[in-house]
């Protein structure tokens, strides 16, 4: 739920438009938890933000769509992971980008849907990873994201000095950043 909430605030730092982004889960309680990630971020405390269940979200789409997948146990249970329609609504609602944070070894071991999601994800070009690639738009930098914390050093640019101005003519001394000064 915070590494969602931190890539979400990553789309919004490099202006995307939030009403263009939904957050889906299987689940309202990874619903809720998403959601007071949102909250506890000042900058999203005051902006739109779509996180729904995959069954209340039938018949609808969007253009960016981020899904948390949140089973991840030692026994093989994916529960509601497993009902294939869920998992069709949830694959077939995004226009243009598609996110999916989960537990690939955990659904492909349990489901055959899955199993060939799974499959497909990481043919030429690997789309899988344990690692989320960001590449910063100033410096074309990739960084790579792998624990929720991480988004809030980056800022929505890079590990980089701003290497521009502020408008009293001084430097700015923050990290690489996507907001005007």
């Amino acid at each position: 739920a915070e590494f969602i909430a931190g890539f979400y605030h990553y789309l919004l730092q490099n202006s995307a438009n939030p009403t263009g982004i939904t957050i889906l889960t299987f689940y309202n309680g990874q619903r809720k938890r998403i959601l007071n990630h949102l909250k506890n971020r000042p900058l999203l405390a005051h902006h739109y933000t779509n996180v729904v269940t995959v069954d209340s979200y039938q018949g609808e789409e969007n253009g960016i769509i981020i899904l948390s997948l949140v089973r991840n146990n030692e026994r093989g249970e994916i529960g509601f992971l497993r009902v294939d329609n869920r998992v069709c609504v949830a694959l077939s609602r995004a226009q243009r980008g598609f996110y999916i944070f989960g537990n690939g070894t955990l659904l492909a071991a349990s489901s055959p849907l899955w199993s060939k999601v799974i499959e497909i994800m990481g043919d030429n070009p690997n789309r899988m990873g344990d690692k989320f690639p960001i590449v910063c738009k100033t410096h074309g930098r990739q960084t790579l994201i792998t624990y929720p914390e991480e988004w809030r050093s980056c800022d929505g640019g890079c590990d980089l000095e701003c290497s521009e101005n502020l408008p009293c003519g001084h430097p700015c001394p923050l990290k690489c950043h996507s907001y005007p000064h």
